[in-house]
């Protein structure tokens, strides 16, 4: 985080934090000021929130690193609320974000992420189309799903 705010002496850029219970975001907080001294600033824990949607409207971008999430819902209504989606890999994201289009897909490695992130926030989308894209009908489901299975079983086997 720190490098990312460094990087960008320019611009006023802060990070709101939406979600999880008072401990969890104790616990985060505490962390993050501990990590990043400077940080209190410029990173906002804002716990559980009941109107989500004005969070999103404050927003100019929707950050979700996640290692495994099984296709979030918060994604989904940033999405749908017209922000840049910041994504890393994880199921239901392929489903949601368009890589250059909607957002960003992130690598998991954190420098190259902190670059990425910094990238956008210097230059954002050059062709940015929000939305939440196009979900797929149960035919075309069904098609990439055997399309899938087939390239699993044809593959090398151990």
């Amino acid at each position: 985080l720190s490098n990312v705010r460094s990087s960008l002496p320019e611009r006023d850029v802060r990070f709101l934090v939406v979600g999880g219970s008072v401990p969890t975001v104790e616990r985060l907080r505490a962390q993050t000021e501990e990590r990043f001294p400077c940080s209190a600033g410029w990173v906002h824990f804002a716990g559980m929130q009941p109107e989500v949607e004005k969070y999103y409207a404050a927003s100019d971008a929707f950050l979700f690193p996640s290692y495994f999430e099984a296709f979030c819902l918060a994604e989904i209504e940033a999405a749908v609320c017209g922000l840049p989606l910041l994504l890393t890999p994880h199921h239901g994201s392929e489903m949601i974000l368009r890589d250059g289009i909607n957002g960003r897909l992130l690598s998991f490695d954190p420098g190259v992420m902190r670059g990425q992130i910094a990238e956008f926030i210097q230059q954002g989308l050059p062709n940015s189309a929000p939305g939440a894209g196009r979900g797929l009908t149960r035919a075309q489901y069904a098609t990439a799903l055997l399309a899938a299975y087939e390239s699993l079983l044809s593959g090398p086997r151990p």
